[in-house]
């Protein structure tokens, strides 16, 4: 889940919509696997040739990056990738934490119904590979791949939700972005406490535990927010 060409206001020609849409998902898939990092310039004529499309979309798709703060646009110099500063990172935690506590509490509850979990066995398979795949990024120490994973669980848990304002909710927020910055440190000494409770987590919820959920999810979010403050306040 990321940026879409229907964020950014009225659609155009569905040619037009096409080739916008290739480059949001190259910069978007770029950031996730590392090919693009803060503070690197994007370069139109680049995209567009290794694409290749005319410039004119890529212009566009990078107009709706910048409105979604994933890109920001220097006057004379084009654009580059944000790098977010501390307040900013912050932010975007505080809302990310909110939202995916509340994702998660509620497929947890719908997955405590047995007649719905009937209905959503293909949901509870990906959950269980999510939770291989973050197990295997631990083991490996890929962060970004770990963090990639994090964001397929979330994914995961808004289909079992079936809620449309979760997703509208997740879809503004620079997430690829965020995480790109957070893999640079976590999770630095946690990452068997880390993979522990994230595969806890996932436990709870298919097994339609919200009370264990929320439980080892508050105890997993006051570990990593007092390291992140402690992490941050010596970068400064």
């Amino acid at each position: 889940m990321g940026v879409s060409v229907t964020d950014a206001g009225p659609a155009g020609s569905g040619e037009s919509n096409t080739a916008v849409k290739r480059v949001l998902d190259e910069v978007l898939s770029g950031l996730r696997k590392g090919r693009y990092v803060p503070g690197q310039r994007l370069v139109a004529a680049e995209l567009a040739g290794k694409l290749g499309i005319s410039q004119i979309p890529v212009r566009e798709a990078i107009h709706i990056l910048s409105g979604k703060g994933i890109v920001e646009l220097i006057p004379r110099r084009g654009a580059r990738i944000r790098a977010l500063s501390t307040r900013e990172f912050l932010n975007v935690l505080e809302v990310w934490i909110g939202i995916c506590r509340l994702n998660y509490l509620d497929a947890a509850k719908v997955l405590s119904v047995a007649a719905d979990r009937q209905n959503l066995s293909a949901q509870l398979q990906s959950l269980q590979d999510i939770k291989q795949a973050i197990q295997l990024a631990g083991k490996n120490r890929i962060a970004i791949d770990f963090f990639n994973s994090y964001v397929q669980l979330y994914d995961i848990c808004a289909e079992i939700n079936a809620n449309p304002y979760l997703n509208s909710i997740r879809s503004p927020l620079p997430v690829e972005l965020y995480y790109r910055h957070v893999a640079d440190f976590l999770p630095g000494p946690y990452w068997e406490e880390y993979i522990t409770n994230i595969s806890s987590i996932i436990d709870a919820i298919a097994a339609g535990e919200p009370a264990q959920f929320t439980d080892i999810w508050d105890n997993h979010i006051s570990m990593i927010t007092d390291y992140l403050q402690s992490e941050l306040e010596k970068r400064q």
